[in-house]
């Protein structure tokens, strides 16, 4: 089944409201951003905050498979003082605001005096967490300033339509361009850190103006702000015109977009694998799927496919628009891998879905039930996966 594994970022399914309530959190504060402040001063020990949502799906996972290990829970209470932030409401929206989260889940890395060291987006499986969150130790010195341009005010001066921007889903808001164009017209002072978290977060609504500068000053606020939050900014502007090739079909002004790739990113390899997920992306958003499938294949050739997500977002939209076997044959073959190596819910549906697709029925009805367990292990919605087994076995019936 489709879930958007790609670039940015992006939601997995919708739970319930008492999530929040589910797991044993003991070893994390919970909501007090002030407290974990106080402790941390207290103990000279680093915080790590777990931003999290109510309705986001790999929070949930997290807590589960990775949070729940006893291993991770003792590490996480030995070496840091935690706590848990809801990203969209009280206290933890004024500090997801602050640090510029927006991704769910979020770990947010802070030495002993609160200044942030670093923060990973995404969920982190439990074998990957012990390492992540040791490499962040160098940063936890007394003194030390990652990222300068950041100041220790909680509230800098954000207008009221940037924190509207992080409300709960239903309640949230961005500005109308000519009252964010107003805002830039009069705070031109581009080098403050509430300049970068206004362009940071409405990018796509500033205008050509004000990206060109933000492109030419773009050394200078890697010295302020560090690579990461630079290189997402050079990541949404190139997406921002990748997507707008897309829409048009425009092959001419995406392949110039590739060429101008290097103007965004300073990293020769960076700049080679960007151009790589950039051609996938665009054949499979205009359906070119025999093009997909050459790409892909010679990428498993040379050694270097696709993460799993991506191929699942591949392979599943072939699914659902592809009637050239070849290249199912193709999808099924990639899924095959991406299920050997995880047990995962979506994985194992998309492979069964294309098994379905191609009349491999005895693969598709093991998939299926797969994915079914698999979905009701970690309490996702399985009903899509249950009306397929039904026709695959309606199939595998009028065979017989």
């Amino acid at each position: 089944m489709f879930k958007n594994f790609v670039l940015t970022t992006l939601s997995f399914l919708l739970f319930t409201v008492s999530y929040a309530q589910e797991e044993d959190h003991s070893v994390f504060i919970q909501e007090d951003w002030n407290k974990a402040l106080e402790l941390a001063k207290e103990s000279g020990k680093p915080i790590l905050v777990d931003f999290y949502t109510e309705w986001c799906g790999w929070c949930k996972v997290m807590d589960k498979k990775t949070f729940s290990v006893p291993s991770i829970s003792e590490k996480i209470a030995a070496d840091y003082i935690a706590v848990r932030l809801d990203a969209e409401r009280g206290i933890g929206k004024m500090v997801a605001a602050k640090y510029r989260v927006s991704s769910y889940p979020t770990i947010g890395y802070f030495t002993s005096e609160g200044k942030l060291m670093g923060k990973i987006s995404g969920y982190i499986t439990a074998d990957k967490f012990p390492d992540m969150i040791d490499s962040m130790a160098k940063y936890n010195v007394l003194g030390s300033d990652r990222f300068p341009a950041i100041g220790d005010e909680l509230e800098p001066g954000f207008p009221e339509f940037y924190y509207n921007s992080f409300s709960p889903n239903g309640e949230r808001t961005s500005p109308k361009a000519d009252e964010l164009e107003k805002w830039y017209s009069e705070n031109p002072k581009w080098d403050t850190e509430v300049y970068f978290s206004i362009f940071f977060k409405f990018y796509w609504q500033s205008s050509d103006k004000i990206k060109s500068e933000f492109m030419s000053n773009r050394a200078r606020y890697t010295e302020m702000f560090g690579k990461q939050e630079v290189s997402a900014v050079m990541n949404r502007l190139i997406s921002s015109r990748f997507y707008k090739t897309v829409k048009s079909k425009d092959r001419k002004a995406f392949d110039q977009l590739l060429a101008e790739l290097p103007n965004y990113i300073d990293d020769p390899l960076e700049v080679k694998e960007m151009g790589n997920n950039l051609k996938l992306s665009f054949y499979n958003s205009t359906k070119d799927f025999k093009k997909l499938t050459k790409e892909i294949n010679d990428m498993y050739v040379r050694g270097v496919p696709p993460n799993e997500g991506s191929i699942n977002t591949y392979a599943w939209n072939m699914y659902e628009h592809c009637d050239n076997n070849k290249c199912l044959s193709s999808a099924l073959v990639w899924m095959k891998k991406v299920v050997e190596k995880e047990s995962n819910y979506a994985y194992e549906d998309t492979y069964a879905a294309i098994a379905y697709k191609l009349d491999k029925y005895d693969i598709a009805k093991e998939y299926a039930e797969k994915a079914i367990a698999t979905g009701k292990t970690n309490e996702e919605d399985v009903k899509a996966t249950e009306e397929l087994l039904a026709n695959i076995n309606k199939a595998i019936a009028a065979k017989e």
